[in-house]
């Protein structure tokens, strides 16, 4: 591989394979007069050695590249850069790896066809060096003629991506992708669960719970007076995108009493603590009794 142009070590398996056959075409018979170039035989060894490398890559696991992204990156669908970088095609050459930029053959005059005196007949015949273009081909200017520039490897989030799926990335590259779940956030189906921790007075008088939502944004719940402890709602469209973008699950918010005292009193049952706030109340206003001697 290290006699192939262009070739790189830390080159993509599927960038490489594009180079090599970019040589073999070069390097074919048909386009040296029925003879084979000199990197003809090698360019034959060296897209062996990928195919049979692409198979063994597909049968290993460890040949999956592993991403961790965020809840909130799968829920907007973000593009989330990868570590390593990549390489991808010249952006000036297109990957040809000579310059869009040409100059006129010194030797045609930019004609294509020269004059050629040949047994006293003289006759135009096409331009060798130019092979009847007319123009002289450089190497790029960005690239130097090694048709790839490295770039940042990307991976774009689609709708119905989950835990454990695999994403090929902008180079080609499969990735197995693994969602990081937030604290108290559980998911079912396209479903996002969430507990929320309201004061006993918005249950009792009623109002508005507002809270942060797994995708970034905020949401508010309305409770109507003497709503009980534990109700359910369900915010509809406000869960995992479905696969297709044809829509997307709910986001179910159950909602607790938030009791004060912390997490101490976390195993405490609202009704008793309330009981215990009441006893506590009408003892400090009752009267003092008067005691007959």
């Amino acid at each position: 591989m290290t006699r192939i142009p262009g070739y790189q070590e830390d080159m993509p398996d599927d960038v490489a394979m594009r180079l090599v056959r970019r040589h073999l075409a070069e390097q074919h018979p048909d386009r040296n007069n029925g003879e084979e170039g000199p990197l003809f035989q090698v360019c034959l060894e060296a897209l062996k050695y990928l195919r049979e490398g692409r198979k063994r890559e597909a049968g290993r696991p460890e040949g999956v590249a592993a991403l961790t992204v965020s809840l909130e990156d799968v829920l907007n669908m973000r593009c989330v850069p990868m570590n390593a970088s990549s390489f991808r095609a010249c952006s000036r050459c297109g990957g040809s790896g000579i310059d869009p930029v040409r100059d006129d053959c010194p030797y045609c005059e930019g004609e294509g066809r020269v004059m050629k005196t040949s047994h006293g007949r003289s006759m135009l015949v096409s331009c060798r060096h130019c092979r009847g273009t007319g123009e002289v081909t450089i190497p790029c200017a960005v690239c130097h003629g090694r048709h790839t520039t490295p770039g940042q490897d990307t991976v774009t989030l689609k709708p119905g991506t989950r835990d454990g799926d695999i994403i090929n990335s902008t180079a080609g590259r499969a990735v197995r992708i693994g969602v990081e779940m937030p604290p108290g956030v559980s998911v079912e189906d396209d479903d996002l669960f969430i507990t929320l921790r309201t004061p006993y007075a918005t249950f009792v008088r009623g109002g508005s719970a507002i809270f942060a939502a797994p995708d970034g944004e905020q949401g508010m719940l309305v409770l109507e007076k003497g709503t009980p402890d534990g109700v359910i709602r369900r915010l509809k469209r406000r869960g995992l995108p479905l696969y297709g973008g044809s829509g997307r699950g709910d986001l179910v918010v159950q909602l607790l009493v938030r009791i004060p005292g912390a997490e101490a009193s976390e195993s405490l049952e609202p009704l008793h603590f309330m009981k215990h706030a009441l006893d506590i109340a009408r003892i400090g206003k009752s009267k003092p009794r008067k005691f007959v001697g």
